[in-house]
């Protein structure tokens, strides 16, 4: 039982992070998909 809840907990906390770390990735983004999808190419 106790190995079950700590899987649980390591579930959650890793789907926590991830939306949290998406979250952040959309708030900081600096250009649209477009703008850096081209300028990437330019390079």
């Amino acid at each position: 039982m106790k190995n079950n809840i700590n899987i649980n907990g390591l579930l959650i906390g890793f789907l926590a992070g991830g939306a949290v770390g998406a979250i952040v990735a959309l708030l900081t983004t600096p250009k649209n998909g477009k703008e850096f999808r081209s300028e990437i190419k330019r390079k």
